[in-house]
């Protein structure tokens, strides 16, 4: 499989962090904030910060994200990709952000006057929403659409419903996913589309990007990350399939369970109809409570 693909991809772990989170050429990063908060200023410093929350998440993935850092300005990026277990994204950015809220704010007297701009920035394989758009943006706002809060921004890109192709591309952001999904499909033989070769800072991630410029440890460490990801992938589809299964058996329990209180309700009404047995005389040829006999009673009198 290594063999046959030209570069990591942007869309795996391995290759998600080898491209956001590169702590020695930050030009990609700067470049990809700047295009997906929509700032027209370039963003010129990125600080890297501890990625993990001690202790607060069991889960496989434990309690890390993908890439935080702050700009010269403070302001926080928090950004993820995810392949997988799309439905609660949103709860664990929020819980993402307001553990960084947290730090932000002065302890003691809880001072809010210095907080900086929170941007918590999603990439979903798939689709979640509705709408046609495939990039979305929002802060807190109320029922008239004004805005209460814009402290914390969440962003979210669906790369689901985006498939352009290179003449296609209108924006900076079309260029970005356009590179996104090309590292994940290229192989040896495809010609690198000129989009990227005219585009310097695209230029240089391809070719940190290319699995012949690994080292022999970080060909290990990709590798394994993609056996890590295979695995858990299996994991997740088992789970998902015993979800769907216990869902189903408890549907259709609930189901033959109401089809036999209406079977019952039927015979208690018509043995209500035959106007010759009394509640208790009903409730022993049923086997059934007195009260549920004197419940039928009333709501047939509504």
């Amino acid at each position: 499989m290594l063999s046959k693909k030209r570069f990591v991809s942007i869309l795996s772990d391995f290759g998600f962090k080898r491209a956001f989170g590169n702590k020695i050429n930050t030009v990609f990063l700067k470049h990809a904030l700047q295009i997906l908060i929509g700032a027209n200023v370039p963003i010129t410093e990125i600080h890297f910060e501890d990625r993990v929350f001690e202790g607060t998440v069991k889960k496989r993935r434990g309690g890390s994200f993908d890439v935080t850092c702050t700009d010269e300005n403070g302001r926080v990026f928090i950004v993820e990709m995810q392949r997988r277990n799309i439905n609660r994204f949103i709860h664990r950015g929020k819980f993402y952000a307001f553990k960084r809220l947290d730090r932000m704010v002065k302890k003691g007297e809880y001072k809010f006057d210095d907080l900086k701009s929170i941007y918590l920035i999603s990439f979903l394989e798939g689709k979640v929403y509705a709408s046609d758009e495939f990039r979305h943006f929002g802060c807190i706002r109320n029922q008239h659409g004004e805005l209460m809060d814009d402290q914390i921004t969440h962003i979210v890109v669906e790369l689901g419903k985006w498939n352009k192709t290179e003449d296609e591309l209108e924006t900076d952001l079309d260029k970005l996913l356009f590179l996104m999904k090309y590292t994940d499909t290229a192989t040896v033989n495809d010609p690198i589309p000129e989009v990227i070769t005219n585009t310097e800072w695209m230029q240089h991630l391809l070719r940190t990007l290319e699995l012949e410029n690994l080292t022999d440890d970080e060909r290990d460490a990709y590798e394994k990350d993609a056996i890590n990801t295979a695995l858990v992938i299996a994991i997740e589809e088992h789970d998902e399939k015993e979800r769907q299964k216990t869902a189903q058996m408890k549907q259709e329990a609930r189901q033959k369970e109401q089809e036999a209180r209406q079977k019952i309700t039927s015979a208690i009404t018509n043995l209500l109809n035959e106007g010759i047995f009394n509640d208790e005389k009903i409730a022993q040829i049923l086997s059934i409570t007195v009260q549920q006999v004197k419940e039928v009673r009333e709501q047939s009198k509504k």
